[in-house]
């Protein structure tokens, strides 16, 4: 499934317009990346939590003139693991 297609879903399943649903998708995917841009995380309980780690363990392995990145990370919670078997 694609973004056109979960926002048509999205739509049907909560009767939102088309455009209201591609806005309150496009709302919550950039209010997801701004939390974790500041190295925070989101946690949905029975979902699962996204957050931004650092790949080689910590800033101590950076010298201050290295460019630092953060990788981001889904972590599902066991209801959802659960939910695709």
């Amino acid at each position: 499934m694609d973004k056109k297609e979960f926002i048509q879903q999205l739509a049907k399943m909560t009767g939102l317009s088309i455009q209201e649903a591609r806005m309150a998708l496009n709302t919550c995917l950039e209010l997801i990346v701004s939390v974790n841009s500041r190295q925070e995380k989101i946690t949905f309980n029975g979902f699962g939590t996204f957050e931004v780690r650092d790949p080689v363990g910590g800033r101590q392995h950076c010298s201050d003139d290295q460019e630092h990145h953060f990788v981001p990370m889904f972590l599902p919670e066991q209801p959802f693991i659960e939910s695709l078997s």
